[in-house]
């Protein structure tokens, strides 16, 4: 049995689902009066972050055995503080108020059912009712002497949820928690910092924390104060050679060098900082793009920026070319790409409608760590954790926890869906196999360089990483890949690897794909539920595929879209018909957000400009008409222009307009010589669904086109006798030499 030291955050959740309460008799009921629908028996309260991390694998079994797997060692900050109060006596005495036990007691499930609405208060479990194989120890007991301005609580999370339609929806969540008030230079909270080093080193000592009685630590951190570089450096200094694995809701945090030292097995980036990763144009444009697949089927690669990535981060939290750790980003619920040494694996499920209301992230990180502690090899008779050894087994460890974290988050989801089951059974446990697998040489630990033929001691084509790569790097030089299939080497223009910022818009320059990524990223956020208004200026040349963009956005994130044109408008009146029909759309729609698109912004209504009419919707959501007040619900709104307008003066109202786009201005370049190329594939495979294969020298036709997409759809709109799948130069009545036949080597298939 391992002992597992966990590290982290640990967070009480209390999850509770309403329905509306009519009451003639209730005072004081506010804009919204609810009535709890859990019966009791039914649970309501549970563990988040580390805690939820710790009970899942205190569950996790091996096969058909009733003993745990994991012996659990729990490391955090709860509620601690020291009193005086008197004893039988009526002496003074000092008592410690301690949310140990409470946390303990609630590794056990039945614990877990009483924390409801049948009893005001809970006492913890103690002796021999306690969960066995747990021991949990409050760092603010190494703190609290010499910082006692600091309160250390237990953070709650309550959450309220309201059942609509049959589902939960979430109506509100409010957080009690006490932050340190140290900072740490990213600006986060932190409770162990450089004067508390020795500190916690004797706290370490002191409940034997050490290399003798550990064989795993793991971090689980959601910035709340407990991880910090010098929490860190310490557990290196102290546990270099145990395997680590990190889980931590910061991109890139300042302690992830110090990783360096110890022998990390997992560095997972889950959702939120996967996210963190795509604000603000910071480090990449995606993580994950989508592959044409049969119908019924979803298929993905990572992205070019997304390997450089993952290589960085691997080279940070291992410098050893030897020791790789498996590196894993999660970009949201269901999602996953994966790489160890000269192996990637990318799946994307679906996943149940009710899985965003539990801790999907924690279950699926919870079951990577368990499946790969189980692994084992025998090194001078002792039983040590190994590597995994090929590619098969990675994607094996992967669709395992991926299985898990699905049918964990639906059972935990069942207290919410069905608060009135008498007897709820236990959330799904982990079920750990061990076999032995054959070993297969590890293919050679390369940087990404520059196009190789792929090493033929990967196991699998879709396993090499560098071979991946590879093709990336001929998709951005030149569009052409080539690939060996069935023995025959065929040349792809794969349209999809254009597409990463915004599925379906080509985009490679990089500048531009992280604007569009950003933007992209604002819109599905504001999907999701925030409540104020969401605003972009996007300037581009005529006929450069503005309203196009604006059906990408609307489709990846699941916006109902209104287009308007400026030029088609007469007088200010028109402009409030717009507004009108914006609001009767939002009151039809019900709770589907909006995006409002209105082209040609910089023209002139009526000979003048209109930047004025927005101002008042923009800033307080409302916009007049004979003189009575219209409430406009928050919307995206989208304006665009063929030239940035530069004039200053009052009259325009341009600068008071620029204030209040949340988003800014987007300056979209013409596209570059390689991006005609992939729209050019792509507006043929629009135009003609059923070509296949385009000549190279077609493609260098669009190459050379000059101007704008509009230029380009001409081009395409021009082709002649366009059959069997195909397109030539032979299909432009512009070329002199289009009947000279092109072989068969100069086509190139399009995906």
């Amino acid at each position: 049995m391992k002992n597992l030291l966990i590290v982290g955050d640990w967070l009480v959740d209390d999850n509770w689902l309403t329905g509306a309460h009519r009451s003639s008799t209730s005072l004081r009921i506010g804009s919204r009066h609810q009535r709890a629908l859990h019966l009791p028996g039914c649970p309501v309260q549970a563990f988040c972050g580390a805690g939820r991390l710790a009970s899942i694998l205190h569950d996790a079994r091996l096969g058909d055995s009733p003993d745990p797997s994991f012996t659990i060692t729990g490391i955090g900050v709860w509620t601690y503080r020291k009193e005086l109060v008197t004893d039988e006596q009526g002496k003074p005495i000092e008592a410690i108020i301690d949310d140990t036990a409470l946390l303990h007691s609630m590794f056990d499930f039945d614990f877990r059912k009483k924390q409801g609405p049948s009893s005001l208060s809970s006492e913890p479990l103690i002796g021999d009712a306690l969960p066995k194989n747990v021991i949990l120890h409050n760092i603010a007991e190494c703190l609290i002497t010499k910082h006692a301005e600091e309160k250390f609580t237990t953070t709650r999370v309550y959450r309220v949820f309201q059942k609509q339609e049959g589902n939960p929806v979430l109506l509100s969540r409010t957080d009690w928690e006490q932050p340190p008030k140290k900072r740490d230079t990213q600006g986060a909270p932190e409770w162990v910092c450089n004067d508390d080093r020795e500190d916690f080193e004797g706290f370490l000592r002191k409940h034997g924390i050490n290399a003798g009685n550990i064989d795993a630590v793991i971090v689980k951190d959601l910035i709340k104060g407990v991880v910090s570089w010098r929490l860190i450096d310490v557990l290196a200094r102290e546990l270099p050679k145990v395997p680590w694995f990190v889980s931590t809701k910061r991109w890139k945090p300042t302690w992830l060098e110090r990783l360096g030292g110890v022998d990390v097995r997992l560095f997972l980036v889950p959702p939120v900082a996967a996210t963190d990763a795509l604000s603000h144009g910071r480090d990449l444009d995606s993580w994950i793009v989508s592959v044409p697949a049969p119908p019924g089927s979803e298929a993905a690669k990572p992205t070019k920026a997304a390997m450089q990535q993952l290589t960085e981060l691997e080279r940070k939290v291992c410098p050893d070319d030897q020791k790789m750790p498996l590196v894993a980003v999660s970009p949201g619920e269901g999602s996953v790409l994966a790489k160890e040494k000269g192996w990637f694996v990318v799946e994307k499920r679906k996943t149940a409608p009710n899985l965003s209301l539990v801790g999907w992230a924690t279950a699926f990180f919870a079951a990577l760590c368990a499946h790969l502690l189980s692994k084992e090899e025998d090194i001078n008779g002792e039983k040590k954790v190994r590597r995994l050894t090929n590619g098969e087994e990675l994607e094996q460890v992967i669709s395992q926890s991926l299985d898990f974290a699905n049918e964990w988050s639906t059972s935990e989801a069942e207290y919410l869906v069905q608060p009135d089951k008498e007897d709820h059974d236990k959330p799904a446990v982990v079920e750990l196999i061990v076999g032995t697998t054959p070993s297969i040489p590890d293919p050679p630990t390369t940087t990404p360089r520059e196009p190789s033929a792929p090493s033929p001691s990967s196991p699998k084509g879709k396993y090499d990483w560098t071979a991946e790569y590879n093709q990336w790097v001929d998709a951005h030089r030149t569009g052409i890949i080539e690939k060996t299939e069935k023995g025959e080497k065929r040349k792809y223009l794969d349209l999809w690897r254009a597409m990463t910022a915004l599925p379906g818009y080509v985009c490679l320059e990089s500048a531009k794909c992280q604007q569009l990524s950003h933007l992209a990223n604002a819109l599905r956020d504001f999907a999701k539920g925030i409540d104020r208004h969401q605003a972009v200026h996007v300037v581009a040349s005529p006929g450069s595929g503005k309203s196009y963009l604006v059906e990408c956005l609307a489709k990846a994130s699941k916006l109902r879209h209104l287009v308007f044109n400026v030029t088609h408008l007469n007088g200010r009146e028109d402009i409030i018909s717009c507004f009108d029909t914006i609001v009767t759309t939002q009151a039809s729609e019900g709770n589907r957000p909006l995006l409002v698109f209105f082209d040609e912004i910089n023209a002139l209504v009526a000979g003048h400009h209109v930047y004025d009419a927005f101002l008042s919707p923009l800033e307080e959501s409302l916009y007049v008409r004979g003189g009575q007040r219209f409430h406009i619900k928050p919307c995206v709104w989208m304006f665009a222009g063929t030239e940035d307008e530069t004039i200053a003066e009052s009259a325009t109202k341009y600068v008071d307009f620029c204030s209040r786009l949340t988003e800014g201005k987007i300056a979209l370049a013409d596209p570059t010589q390689l991006e005609k190329l992939y729209l050019g594939a792509q507006l043929v495979v629009k135009r003609f669904p059923e070509v296949q294969r385009i000549s190279r020298g077609a493609l260098d036709l669009f190459q050379e086109v000059k101007g704008s997409v509009r230029e380009l759809r001409f081009k395409v709109d021009s082709l002649q006798n366009v059959q069997g799948g195909r397109v030539s130069k032979a299909n432009f009545p512009d070329q002199k030499d289009g009947l000279i036949e092109e072989n068969e080597n100069d086509f190139v298939d399009v995906a």
